[in-house]
């Protein structure tokens, strides 16, 4: 190569590098303009060579830029300047998806009348429709659907629908253009055993919701917009959980009463447990530091009249206690759940008791499927739930008194015993409840009442325990005083003998 053919050449690398160098600032500015929804300049840009198509390190391109600002002077814009609509960044993000969280019908239009795809998904499989299902914005869910949106779609992660998007969120409009395009009112997530098998993963990892409907997931979220075109799409308002659990259980272990009340009010089936979950939801104790707040909690009684108007099981279980699930990390409570009543007892939730003893509950009742409990041993019992906190563990004992009197008072028989023989005065003794024990007295109750091994309440009181009670009652146990100062004695034995 001769000297000026080589000046020449490099001439011409030079030429090129400037030139790349120019517009790689254009294309820069181009970015940035469209990041701040400055259309007129994103217009001199375009017109002085800026690339419709630039992008940011991540990817994120002009057009992606503008439609997330809502800019649609510039989308139109960049889209008559070739821009495709269809480019996403690294994370797989496009104008489609920006421009359907924004719930902007007239961004989308425009967007699908460039050649934008209507069902563009997410890396995880989220769709347009499905972004947009989760706002209000009822005119872009209509045109992406009249567009084409598949309206039955399920992303990959979790398994979800549009509609459970919608309902979700509570969107009952957006839920009911959805039904009426034909979405599955009945689908359902994938079953997932993961955290069955594995319950220490759901601390590390998002566990996906395995078995939901869309009517589980309003009621979930006390959706009762959403809840209310479900019912007029006929959803089916029974379905279970693989664990068991019913839309109305469901909303009540996220303290929706409202929730359960419009369930119940349009058919929904209020067995499996139903009246429970409305005693449990009312009790309801925080053990894992997760605070929920209630809606319609002052529904709640009606809640469980209405539940035994339509037939409510009084015996009825749960399928499993609803903190199981998520207190793993301290001991599980039994798998046979209690009947309403026996639940009522346990937290002295004398309103509830009222109604379900005029509602036909057995205030005398022996759960032989638990042990042989009764309501008053229930009520001095206290809550079966493990807690984190003593105190939580029993009612305080004015609201105790008031239950065993409810009780006393209604008929319940005082001498029935559980499995063991231990009675209420057994049990009482057992846990320092001197004011119960002097109510009960005062009522009439034989303090020297024996167990099937012939232990006393006082027995039990001073630690005479025969071995299957494993429970010790505390030290200076002022039931222990009471009893003696009412005359009660205990076996043969020096510890238990009256003084």
């Amino acid at each position: 190569m001769t000297p000026l053919s080589r000046s020449g050449f490099v001439a011409a690398l030079l030429l090129v590098a400037f030139s790349a160098s120019g517009a790689s600032e254009l294309d820069a500015e181009l970015l940035a303009a469209a990041r701040g929804g400055k259309s007129a300049e994103v217009r001199e840009l375009l017109a002085t060579g800026a690339d419709a198509n630039a992008r940011e390190p991540d990817g994120s391109t002009p057009l992606l830029h503008a439609a997330h600002v809502g800019d649609s002077s510039s989308v139109q814009a960049l889209l008559a300047a070739k821009a495709d609509p269809n480019l996403t960044n690294r994370y797989g993000v496009g104008p489609m998806h920006e421009a359907a969280l924004r719930a902007d019908a007239e961004l989308l239009e425009t967007l699908l009348d460039a050649g934008a795809d209507v069902d563009q998904a997410l890396p995880k499989g989220e769709t347009p429709l499905m972004l947009a299902a989760r706002t209000s914005g009822i005119d872009a869910v209509r045109l992406l659907i009249e567009r084409g949106a598949d309206v039955n779609v399920v992303e990959q992660w979790q398994g979800q629908t549009p509609l459970m998007y919608a309902a979700a969120h509570d969107r009952g409009e957006v839920a009911a253009a959805l039904i009426a395009a034909g979405a599955d009112v009945n689908a359902r997530t994938p079953i997932n055993d993961l955290p069955e098998r594995l319950p220490a993963v759901r601390y590390f990892v998002e566990i996906p919701v395995a078995g939901f409907t869309p009517v589980m997931f309003a009621a979930r979220s006390g959706a009762n917009s959403a809840l209310r075109a479900l019912i007029d799409g006929n959803a089916n308002l029974d379905a279970k959980t693989p664990e068991g659990f019913t839309p109305i259980v469901i909303a009540l272990d996220n303290l929706h009463f409202d929730s359960a009340m419009v369930l119940v009010e349009a058919g929904a089936n209020a067995d499996d447990g139903g009246l429970t979950a409305v005693v449990e939801a009312r009790n309801r104790v925080n053990y894992v530091g997760e605070y929920q707040v209630p809606t319609g909690r002052e529904l709640s009684l009606d809640l469980l009249e209405l539940m035994i108007e339509k037939g409510a099981d009084l015996m009825g279980r749960m399928p499993q206690p609803l903190l199981d699930r998520d207190a793993r990390f301290v001991p599980p409570p039994p798998k046979i759940t209690d009947v309403a009543l026996i639940r009522a007892a346990r937290s002295a939730d004398v309103e509830a008791m009222r109604v379900l003893v005029d509602g036909g509950a057995d205030p005398s009742l022996r759960d032989d499927e638990r042990g042989g409990i009764t309501p008053l041993v229930a009520v001095v019992t206290g809550p079966e739930l493990p807690s984190l906190i003593e105190a939580e563990r029993r009612p305080l004992e004015a609201d105790a008194i008031a239950a065993v009197d409810f009780l006393l008072d209604r008929g319940a028989d005082p001498a029935i015993g559980n499995d063991a023989g231990s009675t209420a005065l057994h049990i009482a003794a057992l846990r320092a409840y001197d004011g119960v024990i002097r109510r009960m007295a005062e009522r009439g109750l034989d303090l020297n009442v024996t167990d099937s091994e012939g232990f006393t309440p006082l027995d039990y009181a001073v630690g005479n325990l025969p071995p299957r009670v494993r429970a010790r009652p505390p030290a200076d146990n002022a039931a222990a005083a009471a009893l003696r100062e009412l005359g009660a004695r205990g076996k043969e034995d020096p510890r238990t003998a009256a003084r």
